[in-house]
């Protein structure tokens, strides 16, 4: 009678080793999103003046910075970092890249100057109206975040599967 045994035995179990790897990603990948949206809080610096091209943008009232988010998808094994959609929708975007933006504005001859059209001006239809367009000059604050915590992420990977 010859001995016996299974070659499974030699083998890593691949679920255990799949599992291990989905949960050591998930909570990498979620730690690099954290880094970004952490440098990127700390670059917007809330003051009246406005930040020069090229330079991150500076926060007022702190709508931008309190608003930036990041999130692991699942579906995409990635994470997203970056603001909310913000209204108008693409003003993260033209700060980061550039660009331009059309905006309504109406006339009120009781303060004798212009207001950017929002919902306290709807009912004033009649209102004298004009639409400008405004040039945005590019003020990056996600990708310098990125690339400042770019080295950080091979790190996270050491020894993260067990």
């Amino acid at each position: 009678m010859t001995p016996s045994f299974k070659m499974t035995s030699f083998f890593f179990d691949s679920e255990k080793v799949i599992a291990a790897t989905d949960k050591a990603e998930r909570r990498n990948l979620s730690k690099a999103g954290a880094f970004i949206r952490r440098s990127a809080r700390s670059s917007i610096r809330k003051t009246k003046k406005t930040s020069l091209p090229g330079q991150p943008p500076r926060s007022h009232v702190g709508l931008l910075r309190d608003r930036l988010f990041f999130e692991y998808d699942i579906s995409a094994r990635a994470v997203v970092a970056g603001p909310e959609k913000a209204k108008p929708a693409n003003v993260p975007q033209l700060l980061e890249y550039g660009g331009s933006l059309v905006i309504r504005e109406v006339y009120s001859e009781r303060a004798q100057k212009w207001y950017r059209q929002n919902s306290r001006f709807r009912n004033q239809l009649n209102w004298p109206h004009r639409t400008r367009t405004v040039q945005f000059e590019a003020r990056p604050y996600m990708f310098p975040a990125y690339k400042a915590n770019e080295s950080k992420f091979p790190e996270l990977w050491r020894d993260s599967i067990k």
